[in-house]
C-alpha cells in the first residue's frame, strides 16, 4: 500500500513541478501606461520635456509600452496585482552637461534605449522585456542655472494686477537666493497674496511662500511682510452650474473630438464659490467657461483618460472651494475629409 501512495504523492509533486515550468516558458505579451518622471540630480540644473511643439511641458508624459514575459508576471500586471517599478531619469548619466557652456541642451533618446528595455515590476523579481513604445523618443530640455539673488514682487489678484505697496520683514536684505538661467537677467520672485492674506497683511505681519517661474528655482522661498492700507474689499460670490471649455492641441483638431459628460463632472465641480475684488466678480460669472479640460497628445494612448479640470478665474478671484478631481473622457477619431471630384 505504501509504494502506491509514494508513488501518487511523486507524480502529483513532478505534475506540479512540469506546470510551474511550462508556465514560466510559455511568452505572453501585454500593453500598459506608465509616466517617465524626471529627477532633478544637481542644484544649478533644471531638467524638462518638450512637447511636440519644442514647448516645455509641465508634466511627464504617459508612456505605452508593449511588453513581453512569462504568464504569471504578465497576468498578474494586466489584473491589477503587480504595478510598474520606473526609476525616474537621471539627465547626468546621459549627458555631459558640463561641456556645453551656459547654453540649454536639448537631448533626444530612445525610451526603450533609456530603460534598458526593462520593465520592473513592484516587490517582484526579473522583469519584463520591452519589446516597444508609443511615443519611440523623446527630447529633454536641460538648462544650466546659477547662484542669484532675486528682489521680491508682492501683488495681489486685483484690478490690472497691480504691485501691493509691501514692506519686507524677513528676510533682512529683501531678496531670495535663487538658480536661475545662467547668463540672463534674474527674475524677480513673486508674492501673490490671496484676497484673506491681503486683509490680514494691512494689520499684521504674515508669512507667505513666493514663487518664480520655472526653469528659476528659489533656495529658500518664505518671506514675512506687512501691506500698506490700499482701501481693497472683496466680495463673494457663486456660480450654480459653471460651464466647461475643451483646450486640444492644434495638431491633434480636426482628427479628434473630446466627449465628456456633463454629469461626471458638474456633481463634482458644481458649484463654484469665490471671493473677488469689485468687478471681477461679474467679469468671472459672465465669461464664456469657468473651468478648462487640457487635452494632450499623450491622451490618444489612454484607453480611458482623465485629468483634473482647471478654474479659467481671471487675476482678482479667489476660487473657495477648488477641486482636483479627474473627469474622464473620450478622444473619437474624426473621418478624413473625402476628396472631392476632380
Amino acid at each position: 500500500m505504501m509504494p502506491k501512495i509514494n508513488t501518487a504523492l511523486l507524480v502529483i509533486v513532478l505534475s506540479s513541478l512540469i506546470w510551474v515550468f511550462a508556465e514560466r516558458k510559455v511568452i505572453k505579451s501585454t500593453d500598459t501606461t506608465v509616466k517617465l518622471e524626471l529627477a532633478q540630480p544637481r542644484d544649478d540644473l533644471f531638467v524638462t520635456y518638450l512637447d511636440e511643439q519644442s514647448v516645455p511641458a509641465p508634466d511627464a508624459p504617459n508612456i505605452k509600452l508593449a511588453v513581453e514575459g512569462p504568464t504569471g508576471p504578465i497576468r498578474d500586471l494586466e489584473e491589477g496585482r503587480a504595478k510598474p517599478r520606473v526609476l525616474p531619469i537621471d539627465v547626468t548619466k546621459l549627458v555631459d552637461v558640463d561641456s556645453a557652456g551656459n547654453e540649454p541642451i536639448d537631448y533626444t533618446f530612445q525610451v526603450a534605449a533609456v530603460m534598458e528595455e526593462k520593465l520592473m515590476l513592484e516587490g517582484r523579481q526579473g522583469y519584463l522585456t520591452i519589446a516597444e513604445t508609443e511615443p519611440a523618443e523623446l527630447t529633454l530640455r536641460i538648462f544650466k542655472l546659477q547662484r542669484a539673488e532675486l528682489d521680491i514682487k508682492v501683488y495681489g489678484a486685483a484690478p490690472s494686477n497691480v504691485t501691493l505697496p509691501a514692506k519686507i520683514l524677513q528676510p533682512k536684505s529683501g531678496k531670495l537666493a535663487a538658480y536661475v538661467v545662467a547668463g540672463t537677467t534674474p527674475p524677480q520672485a513673486r508674492v501673490a497674496l490671496t484676497a484673506d492674506q491681503l486683509n490680514r497683511a494691512q494689520n499684521e505681519p504674515i508669512m507667505v511662500t513666493a514663487n518664480v517661474l520655472p526653469p528659476s528655482k528659489l533656495i529658500d522661498d518664505q518671506v514675512t511682510l506687512t501691506i500698506a492700507p490700499t482701501g481693497l474689499t472683496v466680495v463673494e460670490g457663486e456660480i450654480i452650474r459653471p460651464s466647461l471649455g475643451i483646450h486640444i492641441p492644434i495638431s491633434m483638431q480636426g482628427r479628434y473630438r473630446v466627449e465628456v459628460e456633463e454629469e461626471s463632472w458638474m456633481s463634482d465641480y458644481a458649484p463654484i464659490k469665490f471671493k473677488a475684488f469689485p468687478g471681477k466678480d461679474r467679469e468671472f460669472i459672465n465669461q464664456g467657461w469657468h473651468l478648462t479640460l487640457h487635452v494632450g497628445e499623450s491622451d490618444k494612448t489612454e484607453a480611458s483618460p482623465s485629468h483634473s479640470l482647471r478654474y479659467d478665474a481671471p487675476k482678482g478671484v479667489e476660487i473657495l472651494n477648488p477641486v482636483k478631481e479627474p473627469v474622464r473622457f473620450k478622444l473619437v477619431p474624426l473621418e478624413p475629409p473625402a476628396n472631392s471630384p476632380s
